[in-house]
């Protein structure tokens, strides 16, 4: 009874509040009709302008990193002088960790590396006495060679000067030869001139004594006759004259059995100087391929490159065992090879080291970001893709990255699968889930490890195109795209422009038309406003639940 007592004035208590909730709508009501009588149309307007527009996947994440490496060293059973770090230190490449004391095995090194010279000294010495005979007999060889080349060099020079007088006389042969017929010719002519030069000597002579005769009454004989007499006759000079040009004509006609005979002891000359060179570069050829000498090194060959060997053998394992050594002595001041945080350390200070880990260092050469992506949008996540990452470390420092896996299968398979039996649900009202790793590119030492970071997965990005507010791009019943656009000049006289939509973002969305120019004035929706008493209820939640 008493229960349906309290019920009863609880309903009651509902009702009044009900009415005065209503009572103050009216008044609101019209109060804001008031006010709407007062003022008058508005348009609420945004400028055109050109931006850079990206379509993105929004999520949140976690800064890890998939290096961790495990410190050990190659000094077992060395004792640990001194440890540098401590857990939970950042440390960097380079760092050092601990160091050992190898004092012991810097003494080992010394005397492995003065063995190794001892060695060395003495291998040189034989390699340099083997050396020696073998440049030796190379040199005999080549001086032989060499001296026998100069003698055939300068036989050549002799054959060749020999073989440009033998052309030479050939010509002059050749030459004789053919004027055979001309020497006949002047000789014929200069006996001719003989015979007129002697006729003409007699009639001379004749004629003088005649002459004589009459003027005297002696008569002299013809060998009687004064030389003057005979030479002063004009018919004499004149036919001395033409014998002397004639006999001048045979002189200058080449004697060919004289040039024939020169020709004949030339070629004699160079026959038996090119069988001196064959002789000689028989020679020549007999050292290249002499087999005694040419054995002789190869064997000296064969003696410097054994001592060659034998040295480096005898170096080879003492070298190895320094290089074992100096590998070890390389960690005598053991350093960190990453950068990152130090999670655990297992040794100390005058510890003996045997083996083992000395510490674990998560890695901090590359950051990695993992997310949860939603199954609504990880099919549009692909790895290549570009990531805008914001953390509170790096404040308003925008950092890139990049998307480099995306799990194949759900992270939460339970919401992916449908299993039964499930107790956790996920956190997105059951939507399964996908992990996606992000590599951090940008480098900022504000980073650390389990930082939370904000990521936008970007899908696709557009740089200086026209853009309007989202709201400002319409859509009719057909499904074509316009916006609204106030006309040059006026405050409220609206036009359309059929626009393509192009690339969406966040707020702004691209649209594409020749006729939208920068600077123009888009109209903006205007917002709901609450003119009704019904609507004012409704938006209120007061429509139901009265009882």
């Amino acid at each position: 009874m008493d229960n349906i007592k309290k019920k009863k004035k609880n309903k009651k208590k509902k009702r009044i509040i009900i009415g005065i909730i209503l009572i103050l709508i009216v008044i609101l009501l019209i109060i804001n009709r008031t006010n709407k009588k007062d003022e008058g149309p508005t348009i609420s307007t945004q400028v055109i302008e050109r931006r850079d527009v990206a379509k993105s996947i929004g999520a949140t994440g976690t800064i890890t990193t998939d290096e961790s490496k495990n410190v050990t060293s190659l000094l077992v059973n060395y004792k640990i002088t001194d440890v540098k770090v401590k857990e939970g230190d950042h440390i960097n490449v380079g760092d050092v960790i601990c160091t050992f004391d190898t004092s012991s095995l810097r003494t080992t090194v010394a005397n492995l590396n003065k063995s190794i010279n001892v060695t060395n000294a003495t291998t040189n010495i034989g390699i340099n006495s083997a050396q020696r005979s073998l440049n030796d007999a190379i040199a005999t060889k080549d001086d032989s060679k060499n001296g026998l080349l100069d003698t055939i060099h300068s036989l050549e020079a002799k054959i060749g000067e020999l073989q440009r007088q033998q052309a030479d006389l050939q010509k002059a042969v050749d030459a004789a030869n053919k004027g055979a017929d001309a020497a006949k010719t002047a000789q014929a002519a200069y006996d001719a001139a003989k015979t007129e030069y002697e006729a003409a000597r007699t009639n001379a002579a004749n004629a003088w004594i005649a002459k004589q005769f009459t003027e005297t009454g002696v008569q002299y004989q013809l060998e009687s006759v004064p030389e003057t007499e005979i030479s002063a006759d004009p018919a004499v000079t004149a036919a001395k004259t033409k014998m002397d040009t004639a006999q001048k004509a045979i002189s200058n006609i080449p004697d060919s059995s004289a040039l024939q005979t020169q020709l004949e002891t030339i070629n004699q000359t160079i026959n038996q100087l090119m069988e001196q060179r064959g002789a000689l570069i028989s020679q020549l050829n007999g050292i290249d391929s002499n087999r005694q000498t040419n054995s002789g090194i190869a064997a000296l060959q064969d003696q410097v490159t054994t001592a060659q060997l034998q040295g480096s053998i005898s170096t080879d394992s003492l070298k190895q065992q320094v290089a074992e050594y100096n590998k070890l002595l390389a960690e005598t001041n053991l350093k960190s090879t990453v950068s990152g945080t130090i999670t655990s350390l297992n040794v100390k200070k005058d510890d003996m080291y045997t083996g083992g880990v000395i510490l674990t260092i998560d890695g901090e050469d590359q950051y990695i970001i993992e997310t949860q992506i939603d199954e609504y949008d990880i099919p549009d996540v692909k790895v290549g893709m570009k990531v805008l990452i914001k953390t509170d470390a790096t404040r308003d420092e925008e950092l890139e990255g990049i998307v480099i896996y995306t799990a194949p299968s759900a992270t939460n398979a339970a919401a992916a699968y449908g299993m039964a039996g499930a107790t956790a649900a996920p956190t997105n009202s059951g939507n399964a889930t996908y992990k996606v790793k992000i590599a951090v590119k940008t480098p900022n030492d504000r980073l650390r490890l389990g930082m939370s970071a904000k990521l936008s997965i970007i899908e696709d990005e557009k740089k200086n195109v026209l853009t309007v507010p989202y709201d400002a791009l319409l859509q009719k019943e057909d499904g074509s795209y316009y916006i609204e656009v106030l006309q040059d000049g006026s405050e409220t006289e609206k036009s359309e422009i059929a626009v393509t939509k192009g690339i969406e973002g966040t707020y702004y969305v691209e649209v594409i038309s020749d006729e939208v120019k920068e600077g123009m004035k888009v109209v903006l929706p205007e917002v709901d406003k609450l003119d009704s008493i019904e609507s004012l209820i409704e938006a209120m939640g007061a429509a139901g639940g009265i009882e």
